[in-house]
């Protein structure tokens, strides 16, 4: 009587996924049932033309198929990331997602170097990703989809981004640009740590030729529309009201 209730159960594990969809069958119109009604059938009661006489999925290799494998619901907000993390040079970053429902589920990790108007993938080894970031990354975004693999009606949880900043600041000792696209800008990595600065610049006779109270990469040898001649300029950069660096940057087009 058992095995003739669980033929007729369309929802075999009672998970809210259709058996026919769990087991990897076609069944467009999702009514339970192989194929699409009405149904087409041989002469000895076989569906045609669907995929559904192969053996039945179990894409977590638990030796149970999918179909009669119930997934509990998982409370992914425990599924978080720190919002942001402050790195130094040659300092490696671990990013976790630790929870006691980490088990039969897949990771896939993303990072975005675009202000998170787009994530690529980069891993999906595993519930833990190592960053190795360099100066040149501040401002990149991570994040990791997870799913899982046995329930195909399940949805993919979306994490939330964690940007990784650099914890100092990186100011380059000079500039080429000559518009190859290569060292064209005096980028100043870990200024935006600081939102009070002020960078000026001045040329050997201490004629200020640039000023930024919000900078932003944006200085390339000009001085009112003009290239400046190639050749050594100072900065002061007041990070805040008690620290100030300065120091010379030169100016190389060719």
């Amino acid at each position: 009587m058992t095995e003739l209730t669980n033929a007729l159960d369309h929802d075999s594990d009672g998970d809210g996924c259709l058996d026919v969809v769990e087991a990897g069958y076609a069944d467009d119109d999702q009514d339970g049932r192989v194929g699409n009604s009405p149904i087409e059938v041989n002469s000895v009661g076989l569906v045609q033309n669907v995929i559904a006489y192969q053996e039945p999925l179990d894409l977590d290799e638990n030796d149970n198929y999918d179909f009669l494998d119930f997934e509990s619901e998982i409370n992914y907000e425990e599924f978080s990331l720190p919002n942001e993390i402050s790195f130094g040079l040659n300092q490696a970053i671990v990013l976790e997602i630790a929870t006691d429902n980490s088990s039969g589920l897949n990771y896939q990790w993303q990072v975005s170097t675009d202000q998170e108007s787009a994530f690529e993938d980069i891993s999906n080894e595993g519930n833990s990703l190592t960053v190795n970031p360099k100066y040149f990354d501040d401002g990149n975004f991570y994040r990791v989809i997870i799913n899982r693999p046995s329930y195909v009606c399940d949805i993919p949880f979306i994490s939330n981004s964690t940007k990784i900043v650099y914890d100092n600041v990186f100011i380059p000792s000079g500039i080429s640009p000559n518009g190859d696209g290569v060292n064209d800008f005096w980028e100043i990595i870990g200024l935006g740590n600081f939102p009070n600065s002020n960078v000026t610049i001045f040329n050997r006779l201490g004629v200020k030729v640039f000023e930024s109270n919000d900078y932003k990469n944006e200085w390339n040898g000009f001085y009112r529309g003009s290239s400046l001649p190639d050749g050594t300029y100072f900065y002061q950069i007041s990070l805040s009201e008690n620290e100030i660096k300065k120091g010379f940057i030169y100016v190389k087009r060719n």
